[in-house]
């Protein structure tokens, strides 16, 4: 047997032999590595450089302006948006820090399926421990989606404590 072989198992107990209540197990190698044809490891890494995103409010788009070499996910950075292709896996994370001191003490972010109209995954809310000049935290957001069509995913502003957020710029980045 070598790594990755796939095998069955069976046990049994065998009576009136010389050896009562002997244990044997068997083995069968049904399969070893299988093929795989055409796969590509898909990514995506992307964060806010050179300045902060300002007058973020519920339903902003959150842009991450760089989107880091190697990375074959397409990604505007412009507009936010992430295609998926159907029938495909993905690992979505994101992780912002916001400006307390710029007018909210929280962000609340997400992600958002521009396909379907709706907020999916785990939403995170970045929080300061004050609106005096701090940062909030880095949480992260999280989701798994397999579209069964093209689908446009952008990350998004569900809500802010107080009147607008701000993302800092060096903290904040996406993974898909």
């Amino acid at each position: 047997l070598e790594v990755g072989d796939v095998i069955a198992l069976r046990a049994q107990a065998i009576f009136g032999s010389s050896t009562v209540g002997h244990r044997e197990m068997f083995i069968k190698k049904i399969a070893g590595y299988l093929p795989v044809v055409g796969a590509t490891k898909d990514f995506l890494h992307a964060s806010r450089i050179t300045t902060g995103q300002t007058g973020i409010t519920a339903n902003t788009v959150l842009l991450l302006n760089q989107k880091d070499d190697g990375s074959n996910i397409p990604y505007s950075t412009s507009t936010g948006i992430i295609t998926l292709s159907a029938g495909k896996t993905y690992k979505l994370t994101a992780m912002l820090q916001h400006e307390g001191g710029v007018g909210a003490t929280y962000l609340n972010y997400g992600f958002y399926n521009n396909t379907t109209s709706s907020f999916f995954g785990f939403y995170c809310t970045s929080e300061s421990l004050s609106s005096a000049s701090n940062w909030g935290d880095a949480g992260g957001a999280s989701a798994v989606i397999t579209p069964t069509v093209t689908t446009q995913v952008v990350l998004k502003c569900i809500g802010v404590g107080g009147s607008t957020g701000t993302m800092r710029t060096g903290y904040s980045y996406l993974y898909v």
